[in-house]
């Protein structure tokens, strides 16, 4: 989509938020055994950092405003595993800080994976190369 991709530790504007990946897992394991890999995918957690810029409270949603893609366009889906990781959703007040995980399930073949961040639901977002 010609968008520019910002590598790990590069903070991004979207939205109200100023955001950073902090970190991947790829692949990563939930130590819950009851939260198990779908057949030939594995699971890619990512752990991003989250400011609002704004002058008044905005909510971050991973399952609305976070979008896995590969290189062959194909997108990954949010699943919810990870359970002993600490979570990004909820609202973060004027100048707070929010930082957590989101995870998505991915084909065992998905290479070239970005995360696209909106920041709010009209916003185009901005692209993190994982």
């Amino acid at each position: 989509d010609g968008a520019v991709a910002y590598e790990i530790g590069e903070v991004g504007h979207t939205g109200d938020f100023d955001v950073e990946v902090r970190t991947v897992q790829d692949p990563f394991v939930p130590s819950n055994e009851f939260e198990v890999t779908p057949s030939g995918q594995r699971f890619v957690a990512v752990e991003v950092r989250v400011e609002n810029a704004s002058t008044t409270p905005q909510v971050i949603s991973t399952l609305l405003g976070f979008e896995l893609f590969d290189d062959q366009d194909r997108s990954w889906s949010i699943v919810f595993v990870g359970s002993e990781l600490p979570q990004i959703d909820g609202e973060v007040g004027p100048g707070d800080v929010r930082q957590g995980w989101a995870v998505f399930a991915v084909s065992d073949d998905a290479t070239g994976l970005t995360l696209r961040v909106k920041g709010d639901l009209t916003a185009t977002g901005i692209v993190f190369a994982l």
